[in-house]
């Protein structure tokens, strides 16, 4: 019953909103100007290191969708020119974060150990396509909220901020400082 009436929560936040939920666990993030925390301390699986140090974050496109692929490839150049000391890279064969298109809107799991973990996000195809009577207004700003939340983010601040959890028409599509500051310190002590 409680997962269905999260699952039930998400898609009535999608209908209202038109933007990515901060459902985590069975509770949403209030929409007050809070700067963003951490989920847990509990980043995406990163084990290798570029020669100049900076942790590799895995991801894989299995979409097959050209504005989801071309939302995806945006969001993660915002985030690798916004980063110095983490870079998202594709691989298809080892992905930490894998994005598929699906029915579901996205929900990303609550984070219930320091561990290191691999996730899977499931973009709705209804939405994006339009055929569910609503789209993703910003496909950009939408796929990097969700990469933020993948990399360990919760929704706070307010608009523009990325990680804001209110329906913002005008968010930013790269972290801000204090954002970018908290997953560089995540991944600081990655293997």
């Amino acid at each position: 019953m409680a997962r269905f009436a999260r699952l039930a929560l998400t898609l009535a936040i999608y209908a209202a909103v038109i933007v990515t939920a901060d459902l985590v666990g069975s509770a949403l993030h209030s929409h007050q100007a809070a700067a963003a925390t951490p989920a847990g301390d509990c980043p995406l699986l990163s084990d290798v290191r570029t020669p100049d140090g900076r942790a590799i974050v895995t991801y894989s496109d299995d979409t097959h969708d050209a504005r989801m692929a071309s939302a995806i490839s945006a969001a993660v150049a915002q985030w690798n020119n916004t980063l110095s000391d983490v870079r998202l890279v594709p691989d298809s064969n080892f992905a930490a974060l894998t994005f598929s298109a699906g029915t579901r809107s996205p929900s990303i799991p609550v984070c219930e150990s320091s561990a290191a973990r691999t996730l899977r996000i499931e973009l709705s195809k209804p939405l994006w396509s339009g055929t569910s009577g609503q789209t993703v207004a910003d496909p950009v700003a939408s796929i990097a909220k969700d990469l933020g939340r993948a990399l360990g983010l919760h929704g706070g601040g307010s608009c523009p901020d990325l990680m804001t959890p209110a329906a913002c028409p005008s968010r930013n599509h790269a972290p801000t400082g204090p954002e970018r500051a908290l997953v560089e310190r995540m991944y600081a002590h990655a293997p």
